[in-house]
């Protein structure tokens, strides 16, 4: 059999971990991750609703005042003075403030439940970055090895075949040295397959498309 049965176009290169990506880098790609900017918004609903809660608490305080139209004092309706005016104040305020103080006690909880929430999920993203970057590492030494033995089994093959050639060898070691090669050649192309795999998770982990690095 000949090594020309591979397919000679398979790319066998191992994929790493992406080097140029620093710790700062990938700390700002978790805190941007789709999950994360999904806890985050929640969370600046929750705000703004508590500064409205704790607006209701307050007592309100209105200003009102009519523009009198009648002649007041035999002076014109339309000239500007204080007297065309009357003024008041309005004040109201709950008696308890309880409904108030239950629903602004609710909103803080809610936002305690969301930070811990997002604690979590910053805790998971962060271990799924770092266990899909250290299979992906791992997966490319393995493709190097392979590579390795791979190498070495088609060298072994073409020396039996040499030796064969000149009546030092038998068929039955040509066809051994031959079965290796392409045991060792098929293992390559899974460890390839399995590093390509892990890569592609990698970028996934990140929340990135492999055509924006």
């Amino acid at each position: 059999m000949s090594d020309q049965i591979f397919p000679v176009h398979f790319e066998t290169t191992p994929l790493n971990e992406p080097a140029f990506l620093s710790i700062k880098e990938k700390d700002s790609l978790l805190m941007h991750h789709p999950k994360m900017l999904m806890v985050q918004n929640k969370m600046d609903y929750l705000t703004l609703e508590k500064k409205y809660r704790q607006e209701q608490l307050k007592p309100q305080l209105d200003l009102k005042y009519n523009f009198i139209t009648e002649p007041v004092n035999g002076a014109s309706a339309n000239s500007v003075s204080w007297n065309n005016y009357t003024w008041g104040f309005e004040f109201s305020s709950p008696l308890f403030y309880q409904q108030q103080r239950n629903e602004l006690k609710e909103t803080k909880l809610k936002m305690e439940d969301m930070m811990m929430t997002e604690s979590m999920l910053h805790t998971e993203l962060a271990l799924n970055q770092f266990t899909a970057g250290n299979n992906c590492k791992n997966s490319a030494d393995q493709v190097t090895v392979w590579q390795n033995v791979t190498a070495n089994y088609t060298a072994l093959f073409q020396a039996e075949t040499q030796l064969f050639s000149i009546g030092e060898s038998s068929l039955f070691m040509v066809n051994s040295r031959e079965m290796d090669m392409i045991n060792s050649k098929l293992k390559l192309i899974e460890y390839t397959a399995q590093n390509q795999i892990s890569e592609i998770y990698h970028y996934y982990s990140l929340a990135i498309l492999h055509q924006q690095l």
